[in-house]
């Protein structure tokens, strides 16, 4: 799949750079440099899958590996948070939703330090000598700041519609 999103990735810039520039208003050349920044940070993102997780998740599942079953269960919630965030930062995007993008941030922040809580329980378990996350810790850890690095390219997307109306309310106070 890295491959289709590299092409849409290509295709959307080719695309994009045919277009006539001297017809764009000042709004329109934003929501070029958008969609171009938002396909480079999606393929970022596949690249992420591709050459990271997917490799060490090959590796995991080839040596019989598996989770503590705690271990387990917090990287599908935090998964599941960043799948969420992925979800309403597109959604955000699309409908160029300000309050739904500055949700996004605040959660890209809870994220953070919930990644900082998940790594010292992992860290505890090493303590407690439990044998399944000393088998799996670099995966583990590794993991969890991957779906972070995912997060934050999904972000971007948040930052860019929040940064588009801070602008344009700077501009409504401007022209008062």
């Amino acid at each position: 799949m890295d491959d289709k999103v590299d092409v849409l990735d290509r295709e959307i810039k080719f695309y994009l750079a045919k277009v006539n520039k001297g017809t764009y208003n000042d709004a329109q050349a934003r929501r070029e440099l958008e969609l171009v920044s938002n396909a480079g940070d999606l393929e970022s993102i596949g690249d992420i899958i591709s050459k990271t997780i997917m490799p060490d998740a090959r590796k995991y599942l080839s040596k019989g590996l598996s989770f503590s079953e705690e271990g387990r269960g917090e990287i599908e919630c935090f998964h599941g948070r960043v799948v969420k965030s992925f979800d309403k930062a597109l959604a955000a995007f699309e409908t160029r939703d300000e309050l739904l993008a500055r949700q996004v941030i605040r959660e890209k922040e809870e994220l953070a330090e919930k990644e900082t809580r998940l790594k010292q329980a992992h860290l505890e378990r090493l303590h407690a000598g439990l044998k399944e996350s000393f088998e799996t810790s670099s995966i583990h850890i590794e993991y969890l700041s991957n779906l972070r690095r995912i997060n934050a390219l999904i972000t971007r997307t948040a930052y860019q519609i929040v940064n588009r109306h801070d602008d344009d309310h700077r501009l409504e106070k401007t022209m008062l």
